[in-house]
């Protein structure tokens, strides 16, 4: 599994939130890491699905440069995320 080049921050327990940019980066699969990057717990989820901003397009800037992936199962409880009001997920 290759998850790398793509970062993003946690936004719930089962969405991540990378820049749009990044929405074909790392393949079907997502690397999630706990406690930084070097020497922290590595976990793999599969990307569900992804959505990109409706502004978004390649060459245009950072206008609308954000997306969120849903993942097929939520991180272990260890990962801090961002707590975002869901109904705008």
């Amino acid at each position: 599994m290759d998850g790398s080049g793509l970062c993003s921050t946690a936004i719930g327990p089962r969405f991540a939130l990378p820049a749009a940019h990044c929405k074909d980066a790392g393949g079907e699969f997502m690397m999630v890491v706990s406690g930084g990057y070097y020497g922290g717990r590595e976990y793999y989820r599969r990307i569900k699905s992804k959505k990109v901003h409706p502004l978004y397009e390649e060459g245009n800037g950072f206008v609308g440069d954000v997306a969120v992936f849903e993942l097929d199962e939520e991180v272990p409880e260890e990962i801090p995320y961002v707590k975002l009001n869901p109904t705008l997920i």
